[in-house]
């Protein structure tokens, strides 16, 4: 079976106040102080205060979050084993 194409990766962030992402493939959690985004290049987790979902489409692979960033962080995929391994 053929995996899908991976969508382009990058994200922007504007003033310390709007993050705009692409590459975004589910939102894994939401929190006033926290969105985790599971995107093309593995697990993405801003940080922030008072962040708001502006727009998400993940047909597109796009998402734009407000409020105050103050950090990103990258966690690598998990990389799917075989049952023996």
């Amino acid at each position: 079976m053929e995996e899908p194409k991976a969508l382009p990766h990058r994200i922007t962030v504007e003033e310390c106040g709007k993050l705009t992402m692409t590459g975004a493939s589910e939102v894994s959690r939401f929190e006033e102080d926290q969105v985790e985004v599971v995107t093309s290049r593995g697990n993405v987790t801003v940080l922030g205060a008072e962040l708001k979902l502006r727009c998400l489409s993940l047909e597109e692979g796009t998402l734009v979050i407000q409020g105050r960033i103050t950090g990103i962080i990258y966690d690598e995929p998990v990389k799917r084993r075989g049952f023996f391994r």
